[in-house]
């Protein structure tokens, strides 16, 4: 399952996602996404994760901890930050 939801001014991700265990592909790109819940590690089956162009701060860490290691994911952004 994939869900494209690049370039619709999300300020956080939609719980109804977090609640889909066969999505495999997540396009979240250009957004206002400032973190990542940890119920992201809900989706055990996403391989292809796309964050770039948010607002996101410290999203590494709290990544880390929540998701498995053979994900795919795109973090381009010139609004990356950590704490």
């Amino acid at each position: 399952m994939t869900a494209k939801l690049s370039d619709r001014g999300l300020a956080k991700i939609p719980a109804l996602l977090l609640v889909l265990p066969t999505l495999v592909h997540l396009d979240l790109s250009h957004n206002q996404l400032t973190f990542i819940p940890r119920a992201i590690k809900a989706l055990t089956r996403l391989e292809h994760l796309n964050l770039s162009n948010n607002l996101l701060v410290g999203v590494l860490l709290s990544l880390s901890l929540s998701l498995s290691l053979s994900l795919s994911l795109s973090l381009s952004s010139r609004s990356l930050r950590t704490k």
